[in-house]
């Protein structure tokens, strides 16, 4: 059969058909498709099928023809679809396409297309869905306007939309403390299987950018999902399979200018992209978020006007009583139950131990539970966990979620938790009793059962309570304090005259120790920094036996100065050291083996504080005090004397070690000024003597030639001798100078070989007397911004000492270039410097060798060094004892900076 044999019967359909051939060209169109698409069977044959397509559609087509064209196979063959067509004049229409295919003789092949104007079907669709989408607006509208709580309203939100949208479960998700998206409410409808969505959205959270919620809150724009089994970045896609839940879109709520949650819903269907749905979510995702405000603020209202209320009482119970724990019972009855469920108040007794002051639980049947809470587990410093943190750190701790694990955490042992469950706890603050900058106990506040969470509100209010309280305890301290404080007067005004007893530090610190013994230490010692090492110049204990003892503990294991803890760890951090409680797990850790914990043991070690002497910004040592025998304990309230004493006992070193040093100094300057006076005096008495010749010389009336001989002779001596002088005195000045700062560069371009050649030919006749050969190796071109005179003396001052410590030997000057340095050494083969002299000897006034066998002020390498220095350059010496020395200058060729003497 031919197709010209199916015209009449097409002719006559009511539908819209089109005929293609294989090539997709339009072979024949009937009435019913003229009509609908307004083309003129004349115009539309022999067009491709495309024509009759938006263009965006058009890929899809080809590719989707040409593989049924190569393999037979189709995903729409025979199955009715809703695509939009394109018209004559441009307009797009909605239909329902249904594809044929015709086999004619010849095996060729012709696919009708049956195309149904869907425009009337859409239209009542399309007005059907504003309805549901105005019923949901209205009704969500309805659900905040008659909710003041939060949660319920977003419940309700969730329940309105879902019902009246068709999408049967839906997920609100908040910003959360972590950062983190956290599901806060949920609703499904009845028609889905609750058991097989049990597991969807449980104990997942989303970060910004993660699955569908991290992606709305990241762009801030509602989004959409046609099938979440291929979706690429949606974690749940498991769980969603198992659910059997396809389709999903979610919208940001927005609260001012930031998003604040995500609302998601799902559908056991895949669902088309509506963008109409899509702008109506973002629509009312802001007005949900103006709403949320709205209850927000309501609620705040109410809980401040509480909070208010609650802050005037407490503050008129603490006001009632000077006994600080009966105020903090009041304090306790008062949270309970107004903003906890159950309270504990933990604080410092007088002894410095944490002693839990109340419990009181509102719930009457578990307060048998709250006392055996109270007297079973007394908290210690190393026995109270989190409360002994916000203690030390006088910072709170708000902690909104509370798991059974955090209750394992804190657990001590299993009856402890049982009662911990039994208590109850989901939410919990502890905050610091802290007045004048010490803190003094913990308040804590829990929440258990359905309670709302703890929020920084709370902690505000907590805050608040704390302080007040605190206050209150500081008060009723103080009375108890003044004795105390009048005891702590006279201890200090007795340690500062015996610190000012003696300049022997070591003789006024055994005064000291034995002074803090027994008031204020069973155990008191001071240890001294000297190098890299530590070294205790005093110790004293009540029973004096036992200090052999102790000392016997030190030799065997000694104290190393990189210890974690004790006088080494203060030392290091200039920071005091406080152990309230020395529990014998500490004692473990401290000890190097079995034996030396045994020993330790024996020491009966119950309270130690350790605090540094400091004086001038550095750290010089340690004293340490211990509570043993009497079984005392220090307390945070201790540190500030024993800080002070330790102050004024650095002050005191300090004055011995400058006093000391103010000794060594004018010693050190008598015996300059006698080596100098010394060092003067002989080429002056030389002078003076060779003149004397002279003069008797030219008295003569006839002098023989020999006699005029030893004339220029003599006088080349005093020459000679005026040369030292002027070089001691020089040396002289350029000590003055340098000392005092005011040491002047005369910066200039300098030949290196020139500055070499001068000094050498002024030390020719030098050289020759000594027997020294020298040697020279010297690159020519060096050229660098230095002083001339300066480094004229500083070859100098090198050859001089070589004359005078290897005489007879020879002498190698060498200058050579290195990068952007010049590198000037001068070698001899004389007595050598040893290690223990190698870095002192460019010190001021400093020798290797006595002067009376080699004479000079001790200053010409330090002179060396510090013009060196002065024009941005180092000096050093290589050496060994009867080697012989090299002595080498490394000068930038351009100076950068400039260093002050040393």
């Amino acid at each position: 059969m031919f197709f010209r044999d199916y015209v009449p019967v097409l002719e006559v359909m009511a539908d819209a058909i089109v005929a293609s051939d294989p090539t997709d060209q339009v072979l024949y169109v009937n009435a019913a498709a003229e009509r609908l698409l307004g083309w003129s069977r004349d115009e539309l044959v022999g067009r491709p099928l495309t024509s009759l397509m938006p263009e965006r559609m058009r890929p899809l087509h080809e590719a989707g023809f040409h593989r049924y064209i190569s393999t037979g196979k189709t995903k729409i063959m025979g199955r009715p679809v809703r695509v939009p067509a394109l018209r004559k004049d441009g307009a797009e229409i909605d239909i329902e396409l249904t594809l044929s295919p015709l086999r004619l003789e010849g095996k060729s092949e012709i696919i009708l297309a049956s195309l149904r104007d869907l425009r009337d079907r859409v239209e009542l669709e399309r007005q059907l869905v504003a309805q549901q989408r105005l019923a949901a607006q209205h009704a969500v509208m309805a659900v905040f306007a008659e909710s003041t709580d939060t949660l319920t309203a977003i419940r309700g939100m969730l329940r309105a939309i879902g019902e009246n949208l068709n999408w049967p479960l839906g997920n609100f998700w908040q910003l959360a403390p972590s950062g983190r998206l956290e599901r806060t409410a949920s609703w499904q409808s009845s028609a889905l299987d609750a058991a097989a969505t049990a597991e969807f959205s449980a104990d997942i959270s989303f970060a910004k950018g993660e699955g569908l919620p991290g992606r709305v809150w990241a762009s801030g724009e509602a989004a959409w999902i046609v099938d979440l089994a291929e979706d690429s970045n949606f974690p749940r896609q498991h769980t969603a399979t198992a659910a059997k839940l396809h389709g999903a879109f979610a919208f940001p709520v927005v609260a001012g200018d930031s998003g604040v949650a995500v609302a998601e819903f799902f559908c056991p269907t895949s669902q088309a992209v509506d963008e109409e749905l899509r702008a109506t979510a973002q629509t009312l995702g802001r007005q949900i978020g103006q709403f949320m405000q709205r209850i927000a603020a309501h609620q705040e209202l109410e809980r401040a006007e509480v909070r208010a209320r609650f802050l005037a009482d407490a503050s008129s119970a603490l006001a009632t009583s000077v006994d600080y724990e009966t105020t903090l019972r009041q304090v306790a009855e008062l949270a309970v139950p107004k903003v906890a469920d159950w309270c504990t108040v933990v604080a410092l007794d007088a002894q410095g131990y944490f002693r839990r002051i109340v419990v009181v639980h509102r719930d009457s049947e578990k307060r048998g539970a709250a006392v055996e809470y109270q007297e079973a587990f007394p908290p210690s410093q190393h026995r109270a966990g989190q409360h002994f943190e916000v203690f030390k750190s006088a910072k709170a701790v708000l902690q909104r979620q509370v798991s059974d694990e955090d209750l394992k955490a804190a657990a001590q042992d299993e009856k402890h938790l049982r009662l911990l469950r039994d208590l109850g706890c989901t939410s919990c603050i502890m905050v610091p009793l802290a007045a004048r900058g010490e803190s003094v106990g913990v308040i804590s506040l829990m929440r258990c059962g359905a309670s709302r969470p703890f929020d920084e509100a709370d902690l505000t209010l907590a805050e608040q309570l704390s302080h007040r309280a605190a206050l209150a305890i500081d008060n009723s301290r103080l009375f108890a304090s003044l004795g105390k404080r009048e005891q702590s007067t006279r201890f200090l005004s007795e340690a500062s005259a015996v610190l000012n007893s003696s300049l022997d530090y070591e003789e006024t610190f055994q005064k000291l120790t034995r002074l803090a013994v027994p008031r204020f230490a069973d155990w008191c010692s001071v240890e001294i920094v000297e190098g890299d090492a530590l070294r205790q110049v005093s110790v004293a204990h009540v029973d004096p036996a036992k200090i052999q003892f102790a000392l016997e503990i030190q030799k065997r294991y000694p104290v190393s100065m990189s210890s974690p803890t004790g006088a080494p760890h203060v030392i290091r951090t200039g920071e005091a050291e406080l152990y309230e409680d020395i529990p014998d797990e500490l004692l473990v850790q401290a000890t190097r083996d079995a034996e030396h914990l045994r020993l330790a043991r024996e020491l009966g070690l119950r309270s130690a504080l350790t605090v540094p002497l400091s004086t001038r910004g550095r750290t010089i040592g340690a004293l340490t005090l211990v509570w043993a025998e009497s079984g005392r304990h220090y307390a945070p309230e201790d540190l500030p004397l024993m800080k002070e004493l330790g102050r004024r006992a650095a002050l005191a070193v300090e004055n011995a070690r400058l006093y000391s040093e103010a000794q060594r100094a004018i010693q050190l300057r008598d015996e300059f000024l006698s080596i100098a006076s010394h060092e003067l005096r002989t080429p002056l008495t030389g002078v003076q003597l060779q003149v004397e010749g002279i003069q008797r010389l030219i008295k003569k009336s006839s002098r023989t030639p020999a006699e005029w001989d030893v004339i220029a002779g003599r006088i080349d001596s005093v020459g000679r001798s005026f040369d030292r002088l002027s070089r001691l005195v020089e040396d002289l000045l350029d000590v003055s100078s340098a000392s005092a700062g005011r040491l002047q560069l005369k910066l200039e371009e300098v030949h290196l070989s020139e500055v070499v050649h001068d000094v050498l030919s002024h030390f020719e006749d030098q050289l020759s007397r000594a027997g020294c050969a020298l040697s020279l190796r010297l690159d020519s071109s060096i050229t660098g911004k230095w002083d001339r005179l300066r480094l004229h003396q500083i070859l100098s001052n090198f050859l001089a000492n070589a004359l005078k410590y290897a005489p007879g030997k020879p002498i190698e000057v060498t200058a050579r270039r290195d990068g952007a340095k010049a590198v000037m050494s001068v070698r001899d083969h004389g007595i050598g410097v040893g290690a223990e002299d190698r870095e002192r000897i460019f010190d001021r006034f400093a020798r290797a060798v006595p002067p009376e066998h080699y004479g000079g002020l001790g200053l010409g390498l330090w002179i060396v060094r510090v013009f060196a220095e002065a024009m941005g350059g180092t000096v050093r010496v290589e050496s060994e004892r009867g080697d012989g020395a090299t002595f080498t200058v490394e000068l930038p060729l351009e100076p950068q900076a400039a260093l002050s003497p040393r």
